[in-house]
């Protein structure tokens, strides 16, 4: 053994044993390395993000204005007609049944329900199977809005006097 491994042991630069495994930094893990890796991975990728959020500030606000805050939820033409800088939504319930079923026969929209159904019972094993959403977890939320909206369409619907035909 030479001189100079001997010293280089005593001062321990080479050591005896594995040192213990450590944690990733924090920078590298989570949805911290989510954002660093794919939204802030490059000057041009920081770039694009941050002018995407500053597009989503701009337009998100005066459409839901527009779409929800300020709307017409309730009464006729003349109250669209009071109101003409935001959505009319006081026709929807007279028109329901046009925007269902667009142009279809009363005879062929059983097509049209049957798609639904199968919708609904296709979101319903997304939302159910549990090795699917472990696989894919966006696809599980995803299918869950859905189901909801369903729902909250379905029941507006009868609300405003869909027949009943149509939900057997």
């Amino acid at each position: 053994m030479t001189d100079s491994t001997a010293t280089s042991k005593k001062m321990g630069l080479v050591g005896d044993g594995k040192l213990p495994d450590l944690d990733p930094p924090a920078s590298t893990v989570g949805i911290v390395g989510w954002l660093r890796s794919n939204l802030f991975s490059g000057p041009v990728n920081s770039i694009m993000t941050l002018l995407g959020i500053g597009l989503l500030i701009l337009v998100i606000p005066p459409v839901l204005n527009w779409t929800v805050f300020e709307a017409v939820w309730s009464g006729g033409s003349d109250a669209c007609r009071a109101n003409p800088d935001a959505a009319c939504w006081a026709f929807t319930s007279s028109w329901w049944e046009f925007f269902l079923y667009g142009f279809y026969e009363k005879t062929q929209r059983w097509r049209i329900d049957l798609v639904l159904w199968a919708l609904y019972v296709g979101v319903a094993f997304i939302i159910v199977d549990d090795e699917a959403r472990a696989q894919r977890p966006t696809s599980s939320i995803l299918g869950f809005i859905i189901a909801i909206l369903s729902i909250v369409f379905i029941s507006m619907l009868v609300k405003h006097g869909a027949p009943i035909m149509w939900m057997l």
